[in-house]
């Protein structure tokens, strides 16, 4: 799940790419999303960073999806760092709300005692009723758009479950093979190999390297490929499905794997059927 997102305009002596994996640890990495790469005069250049951090290590992530998705990651991490934002205004509204309450008492107290009163009391509750109005401001305008928010949250776990599950790979024959971009690439190689008849070297995971005969290998790709398309149409047809739904509730429902509307899942069954 992606669970956060953050924005900082930066610098960079060369040009970036606009996608960027690093590991934060075994179990997470985050992905870098730049846009508005732009050379400057002095030859630096500038770019707007969103920042993602997602469950699983760095190696299962396919940067070619995420380069796909590039629009939905990024406006994603817009979202979560606009929301970001609007909990801090929020959280500093509240607390000049509280530091006023002792002007407020000190107020009351001389009012009880027919003293004069220590602060402007007009001016002060105008300030609150200000502050109120803000912090209400704030709050209803991201509860108007909790269900696109939900919508593109939903959509940036389901890819990033998606991802997950191609890279970790199939069973095939007894063994078991990884498909991160790396292991991807030289399977294309080894098919096209494989299909011109040659025996090729290759191994599963774990497993000392050994000849794969052409019929093994062609097998091995095929059965990758339709595993990646499968999850691939899945996912998208998933996407479209959430974009359609209209309310919160139905989003934060869904679940990867779940049953598709009837017109998304005849074409699921189609691919299943192959």
């Amino acid at each position: 799940m992606f669970l956060r997102g953050d924005y900082m305009l930066r610098y960079a002596d060369t040009e970036l790419a606009a996608v960027e994996i690093c590991a934060v640890s075994k179990y997470h990495s985050k992905l870098l999303l730049r846009e508005n790469i732009t050379l400057l005069d002095d030859g630096r250049y500038s770019y707007n960073e969103y920042s993602l951090l997602q469950s699983g290590p760095a190696d299962s992530i396919d940067i070619e999806a995420i380069q796909a998705d590039f629009d939905t990651l990024i406006e994603a991490a817009k979202i979560e760092e606009s929301l970001r934002i609007k909990e801090q205004e929020i959280a500093q509204l509240k607390t000049k709300l509280n530091d006023s309450d002792y002007r407020v008492l000190k107020c009351a107290e001389s009012y009880m005692l027919g003293a004069v009163l220590p602060y402007d009391f007009s001016q002060l509750l105008t300030e609150r009723n200000t502050i109120r109005d803000n912090i209400n401001e704030l709050q209803d305008s991201t509860e108007v758009n909790d269900l696109e928010v939900e919508k593109t949250r939903k959509i940036t776990e389901m890819c990033a479950i998606c991802q997950t599950t191609i890279t970790s790979g199939i069973d095939y024959n007894g063994e078991h093979y990884r498909l991160n971009t790396t292991d991807q690439i030289n399977l294309t190689s080894l098919y096209t190999l494989a299909q011109a008849g040659q025996v090729v070297p290759y191994h599963a995971d774990g497993a000392v390297c050994r000849m794969y005969e052409p019929t093994e290998m062609i097998g091995l790709v095929q059965t990758s490929i339709q595993w990646i398309t499968y999850h691939t149409t899945y996912f998208n047809l998933m996407k479209h499905q959430i974009l359609s739904m209209e309310t919160v509730a139905e989003v934060k429902s869904v679940t990867y794997g779940m049953t598709l509307k009837d017109e998304y899942q005849a074409i699921i069954n189609i691919i299943i059927g192959q």
